[in-house]
């Protein structure tokens, strides 16, 4: 079976057959192939595509405005770079002030917890405090402290 390309320039088919031949030049870019009276080539530039070991590159319409086109597409793409590490500084600094903001409600929200605990605690003065890690033995210990003041004052 023959496989059959267009050529890039008057899409008429090229067979296999022909592709090895003079009268059909493949592009540098995109191995596309063109017809060699398609490709307007002058009869010096013609021979050195001939040649086996050629230095003349040999690009279609479409690969040489590409070729024009790379200096302003890098150029895009070093922009598009610094835009990124822009925003991945920006994004690196709120998340910094979100953790922040986030810490200070967790802050807010164990003070008025630990307000609303002591809402109801009743303060003596000149009571000692005790020291005691266990809070039931700190509340019957207080509720007897308060029995005897109160007792004594009565």
């Amino acid at each position: 079976m023959v496989n059959v390309q267009d050529c890039l320039y008057c899409s008429k088919s090229i067979a296999d057959n022909e592709k090895s031949s003079d009268n059909v030049y493949t592009c540098d870019g995109c191995n596309g192939f063109v017809h060699s009276s398609c490709a307007g080539l002058s009869t010096s530039e013609a021979k050195c595509m001939a040649l086996k070991r050629r230095t003349l590159k040999f690009l279609c319409n479409d690969c040489n405005i590409g070729l024009k086109d790379l200096p302003s597409l890098k150029n895009l793409i070093m922009e598009l770079k610094r835009d990124i590490a822009n925003l991945k500084q920006q994004s690196n600094t709120c998340n910094c002030q979100y953790a922040n903001d986030i810490f200070m409600q967790d802050k807010l929200v164990r003070e008025f917890e630990d307000r609303d605990e002591r809402k109801s605690n009743l303060i003596i003065f000149n009571l000692p405090e005790e020291d005691r890690e266990d809070n039931e033995e700190k509340k019957s210990n207080d509720k007897n402290q308060v029995e005897m003041l109160v007792r004594s004052a009565g």
